[in-house]
């Protein structure tokens, strides 16, 4: 692609105009690295995945959309919530489908739950979309309740796997995961894109 700008660095050091893609792809790095003051001062300490999406967002375009891979944690921690309305202060979701856990194993030998979220940039002054997506809360009761995006409190349909508890998760510590429940996940997944233009958020 001789006609394609190519940056090779840090991502927080690219020099990349604000408001300039229309379309931004991208993988996340799930790196447990909380103190992101220091990687960009220009944004407030927050997950390394959560500032991957609130800056890419700024570089976006309005009526762009971004398109991400990241850790479920992104829309399920409630002490994701901050980064969920910073970027609900730019964006709209406009759908999101849930991995299993085994979804790169073959290809990256590792077993993490994600997501891929679809976020349209909003133009100055354009009505927000709905926020109930910035939510999350338990789904079930007591001790084993599991938190759970409202996203997909509506629309389970979206989790291409079986909702499961686990010990010794990927940091050690016990976690929820999407687990493969048996189904074919080529079609799955060609089925869940299929749904996007319905599936959309609250």
């Amino acid at each position: 692609y001789p006609q394609a700008r190519i940056e090779k660095g840090a991502f927080e050091k690219a020099k990349i105009q604000p408001n300039s893609q229309d379309l931004v792809i991208s993988n996340f790095p799930f790196l447990s690295i909380q103190d992101t003051g220091r990687i960009d001062p220009r944004y407030p300490l927050m997950a390394l995945h959560n500032y991957f999406f609130v800056r890419d967002l700024d570089l976006t375009k309005p009526g762009g959309i971004l398109a991400s891979i990241t850790s479920d944690s992104t829309l399920d921690n409630a002490a994701s919530r901050k980064a969920r309305d910073m970027m609900a202060e730019r964006a709209d979701l406009v759908a999101a489908i849930r991995l299993p856990n085994s979804a790169f194993k073959q290809n990256a030998n590792t077993e993490v739950t994600t997501d891929i979220i679809f976020l349209r940039k909003r133009a100055p002054g354009e009505k927000r979309g709905g926020a109930a997506w910035q939510e999350s809360r338990p789904m079930g009761d007591g001790e084993n309740a599991i938190f759970l995006n409202e996203y997909y409190h509506a629309r389970p349909e979206m989790m291409l796997g079986r909702l499961e508890r686990a010990e010794h998760g990927m940091y050690g510590r016990d976690e929820v995961r999407l687990a493969d429940d048996g189904r074919d996940l080529e079609k799955t997944l060609a089925a869940a894109h299929q749904l996007l233009n319905t599936a959309k958020s609250l």
